[in-house]
């Protein structure tokens, strides 16, 4: 989901910009530097998965796992995924460079709340319970930016209001997709490398 280049009103692009740069920067000195290859390897996974993408009016659809950023990088999702939009708009025109901002915090806050508020269920003995915590994560976290991008792009000319409602149902099965891809990963984590969960519970 890229937001286009000419798409929102210059005053919502520049509080994207405004939002996102306090958070880069404190994520960038939080982050430790044995920390920087999880970061690098993630960035690389949204980079090549969002690469195949189906153009929908001013932005495209496509699988982000960016549920998966946020339960493993935590705070890290921000810089992740914003070096890979930027290297997008740079060699392949997807979204822009003006809208870089905006961008990331539409694909960054939802990953980061959904696993900032259920990543310790994944500890529980049930795998009933780990899974649809996974599950959660996973739908939630694209749910929300696509509840984010729709709410943006109204706001920024409400005359894409049949656009938003179209994209937000459009997406919903997307959703699911996504957190079923993230459930299935992590209980596979879970029963093969059960040390790699302590790194989503604890990114930092």
């Amino acid at each position: 989901m890229h937001i286009s280049e000419g798409v929102l009103s210059p005053g919502i692009v520049i509080v994207g910009w405004l939002g996102v740069i306090p958070i880069l920067a404190f994520s960038l000195k939080t982050i430790k530097s044995h920390q920087l290859p999880r970061i690098a390897l993630f960035s690389s996974l949204f980079f090549v998965i969002s690469f195949i993408h189906v153009p929908l009016g001013p932005t495209s659809a496509h699988l982000s796992l960016n549920g998966l950023l946020g339960l493993f990088l935590g705070i890290g999702v921000f810089p992740a995924l914003f070096i890979a939009l930027l290297f997008q708009a740079l060699f392949f025109q997807y979204g822009g460079i003006t809208v870089l901002g905006i961008n990331t915090l539409i694909m960054g806050i939802p990953p980061y709340l959904s696993s900032l508020f259920l990543a310790q269920r994944l500890n529980s003995s049930r795998k009933a319970v780990t899974f649809v915590s996974a599950l959660a994560i996973g739908s939630f976290s694209f749910l929300g930016s696509v509840i984010l991008l729709s709410l943006i792009t109204y706001l920024s000319n409400p005359k894409f209001y049949l656009f938003s409602g179209v994209l937000f149902i459009t997406q919903v099965p997307m959703a699911l997709v996504e957190g079923l891809i993230t459930a299935f990963t992590v209980m596979f984590l879970k029963q093969t490398y059960p040390e790699a969960l302590n790194l989503a519970r604890h990114p930092y």
